[in-house]
């Protein structure tokens, strides 16, 4: 009796995968509210070696909310068209738009410490999520440059729909039932870049690359997305030790369909030396 018992569980195996069938998912479109990728920067002006930094900074970015059209796709198992028992996966084609834009409030703490010429931060901020990254770099008499690297807990609203089916035999028209959905969390991406400061005595500009791929999850379809590139430019002052000043500019380019989103922003940092 033992020696049937492979071939029994076998059996039982195959005919469970049977009556179970394949269910097929296809999300047909989607619309995201997304934001620029966070902006990280360093000193922003010369530290002396070995010494450290707290700042507090408060940043307002001001547009006009836009919809940008972008293509996605997520894969799923189809009907195979030589075999109908056979399924094999298959990229579908998913229209989507990107909600960005409007004014935002934003926060940030950074803790920054300094070496020699290397420097090393910690920060986090708020910026329609929670953002936290670690920055290494050089600062010197004029450059202030490093690069970045974390994640960023976006938090917006996603509404979706899309069409299911759950057959054990191929999938007909009339097997399709619709589905759609609204939901609003935090979804976690991660985040990188890198910055470049000039330091013009108590003034610098700066130039900040940031870019993130929003992850979207649509009915636990994780769809693949266009990533958000944001250039930031800024000017600012530096007041006295404690207070710096700054405003500028932040293009957001969104890849695959090459169309920029641009806002001004403006803030205010203070430091504890």
């Amino acid at each position: 009796m033992k020696i049937h018992t492979p071939i029994a569980s076998l059996s039982i195996a195959a005919t469970s995968l049977f009556v179970i069938g394949c269910t097929q998912t296809r999300i047909s479109s989607f619309v995201a509210e997304v934001s620029e990728a966070p902006e990280v920067h360093g000193f922003n002006t010369y530290q002396e070696p070995h010494t450290t930094a707290i700042r507090v900074s408060g940043m307002l970015n001001f547009d006009s909310k836009e919809d940008v059209n972008v293509d996605a796709k997520h894969q799923d198992w189809a009907d195979s068209k030589t075999n109908e028992n056979h399924y094999q996966v298959t990229t579908i084609n998913t229209r989507g738009v990107y909600k960005i834009g409007g004014i935002d409030v934003e926060g940030k703490l950074d803790f920054l410490a300094k070496a020699g010429l290397a420097t090393i931060g910690f920060g986090i901020g708020i910026n329609d999520g929670i953002y936290h990254h670690l920055t290494l770099g050089i600062n010197s008499r004029y450059l202030d440059i490093g690069a970045f690297a974390g994640l960023y807990h976006h938090h917006g609203n996603l509404k979706y729909n899309g069409s299911e089916c759950s057959t054990i035999t191929t999938c007909d028209p009339e097997d399709w039932d619709g589905f759609h959905g609204d939901k609003t969390e935090y979804k976690i991406s991660f985040l990188g870049g890198f910055y470049a400061g000039l330091i013009l005595g108590d003034a610098f500009f700066n130039y900040s690359l940031s870019t993130y791929t929003p992850n979207i999850d649509a009915h636990g379809e994780g769809l693949t997305v266009p990533a958000i590139y944001s250039h930031y430019f800024t000017l600012g002052y530096r007041i006295n030790r404690y207070i710096e000043i700054n405003g500028g500019t932040v293009g957001s380019y969104i890849e695959d369909i090459g169309h920029w989103h641009w806002a001004g922003r403006t803030g205010l940092s203070f430091y504890w030396i």
